[in-house]
């Protein structure tokens, strides 16, 4: 940075000196040696103790010092400008001397500031409301299941049963227990009432509990207070044999919304039927 003036009073300009930074400030001859206000002494705080010093600035300033009356006032703008060269250099520091200003005590300060403002969160921040959690997951209720089981007679009655009512439970799925047993001893071509007024299992030692008959079963399948949702059978000629009273039957059970399943056909799970449907159907 140069600046050359000439003096008006005839008195040529002339290169007295060409300073370094830091150097005091020289006058012209026969002037006063009172340096000018600033012009020795730098208004700028020096490096605080324990804090690394910034990297030295390399400024290279000439400084032309001209006789006459104006070299005061000329010594004056140097210093100023001097000055303000400086100030853009403090209030525009380089990355490597912002990284040098980085002191201990100021990176605590900033971790305890960042602490304060809790954890910070990376990408960008979720729009709308926060997602909801899924309810807790629950072991499902057990679905309870009426058994239904025939033998034409009593011959080998415990045993035939007991394989009907094995398989019925083979079949089922997980989540259906059989909760009632239901079953005859006679003829599949008799009517559920045919039935009901059979002595086919009386005087016989079975080990299977009877809860009753299939009109015992058809006739809780009715009450809104029954003790399960479905019916299982191993084949619906344990139902009855001739079909058209197979399919009255089950569309019986269909009205009171009890499920027909029949193990030799596959038992896909259905929907667990709302108990509320009984005092439904029993209207209808």
């Amino acid at each position: 940075m140069t600046d050359r003036d000439s003096n008006p009073a005839g008195g040529g300009g002339s290169r007295r000196a060409t300073p370094r930074l830091g150097d005091s400030p020289q006058v012209a001859e026969g002037h006063d040696d009172k340096p000018s206000p600033g012009a020795g002494e730098s208004k700028y705080p020096a490096t605080a103790p324990g804090r690394p010093a910034p990297e030295p600035l390399k400024v290279r300033i000439e400084l032309v010092v001209v006789d006459g009356p104006d070299a005061k006032e000329l010594l004056k703008r140097q210093a100023a400008v001097v000055r303000e060269a400086l100030q853009w250099f403090a209030d525009n520091p380089t990355p490597k001397a912002r990284a040098v200003t980085q002191t201990p005590e100021l990176m605590k300060e900033q971790r305890g500031l960042r602490a304060s403002q809790g954890p910070t969160r990376t990408g960008s921040a979720p729009s709308g409301p926060p997602a909801e959690e899924p309810p807790a997951t629950t072991a499902p209720r057990p679905i309870p299941v009426g058994w239904y089981g025939r033998v034409a007679t009593d011959a080998q009655a415990n045993t035939m049963l007991a394989r009907q009512l094995d398989a019925a439970r083979r079949a089922l799925p997980p989540a259906y227990t059989i909760v009632a047993t239901f079953y005859d001893i006679g003829s599949g071509r008799l009517t559920p009432q045919e039935r009901g007024r059979g002595l086919g299992h009386h005087g016989l030692e079975l080990s299977l509990p009877r809860d009753g008959g299939l009109c015992d079963l058809l006739a809780e399948a009715s009450r809104p207070e029954r003790r399960f949702h479905a019916v299982v059978c191993t084949s619906i000629d344990r139902i009855a044999r001739p079909t058209h009273l197979s399919t009255q039957i089950e569309h019986e059970l269909e009205r009171a919304g009890i499920a027909l399943l029949v193990a030799e056909e596959g038992i896909e799970p259905p929907a667990p039927p709302d108990p509320n449907d009984a005092a439904d159907t029993a209207d209808r």
